[in-house]
């Protein structure tokens, strides 16, 4: 049973990576209610992830052009 304990080990890992990342990332109101979006979204399975970060990475691009307007 070693690999239960390989388990819990890249668990926190994902945990902290999340943690840091949504620290350096969370920077207003509104990309707060996303990335919570995005983690219920995920967390209950409704979405597969590569559509979640395709939609990350277009998202700038679609602001620029929006701000454009």
């Amino acid at each position: 049973h070693a690999l239960n304990g390989i388990k819990v080990v890249v668990a926190a890992l994902v945990m902290y990576s999340t943690y840091t990342m949504a620290k350096s990332g969370i920077k207003n109101i509104a990309t707060a209610i996303i990335f919570l979006a995005a983690m219920v979204v995920l967390a209950l399975d409704l979405v597969n992830p590569i559509l979640i970060i395709l939609a990350a990475a277009a998202g700038p691009k679609l602001r620029a052009r929006v701000s454009r307007i």
